[in-house]
């Protein structure tokens, strides 16, 4: 197809386009910019460039936010989690002591009367000395 002569008043040249083609449709195209639309873009590309960077700055609070809303959340669902799979929980209160010393162990009951844990308990000084002075005597015996 040829190129057509258009007449050079815009006015003119959309009547003559109008009246002399065969059919008008609506449709995107890509269309060459002048120097002055060049300039327009980039000065709204530079303007929509620090809005971007303006909201991406909000969007990092909110999160920052969010995230340490969430923070507490997640380690009581972890801890309940724990207790879940495990089925014991963490509880504060008061233990009983219990000493055997013949055994050397140290037993802890709940206020319940459970036994929540045993301990082998740590030699006294006195102690110390008594079997220092009994691997003495037989070490002199032998």
């Amino acid at each position: 197809m040829s190129k057509i002569n258009l007449p050079q008043d815009p006015a003119q040249r959309l009547e003559y386009l109008k009246s002399m083609c065969d059919s008008a449709e609506e449709s995107d195209y890509t269309k060459k910019l002048s120097a002055e639309e060049i300039s327009q873009r980039k000065s709204d590309f530079t303007s929509n460039s620090l809005q971007v960077f303006d909201l991406e700055a909000q969007k990092k609070e909110l999160l920052d936010e969010f995230k340490e809303k969430l923070k507490p959340l997640k380690e009581l669902q972890k801890s309940i989690g724990d207790e879940i799979r495990h089925g014991y929980a963490m509880t504060t209160g008061i233990l009983y002591k219990f000493v055997d010393h013949d055994l050397r162990l140290c037993r802890f009951y709940s206020e319940t009367g459970e036994l929540i844990e045993t301990k082998t308990r740590p030699t006294t000084t006195e102690e110390l000395k008594q079997l220092t002075i009994a691997h003495m005597r037989r070490a002199v015996n032998e």
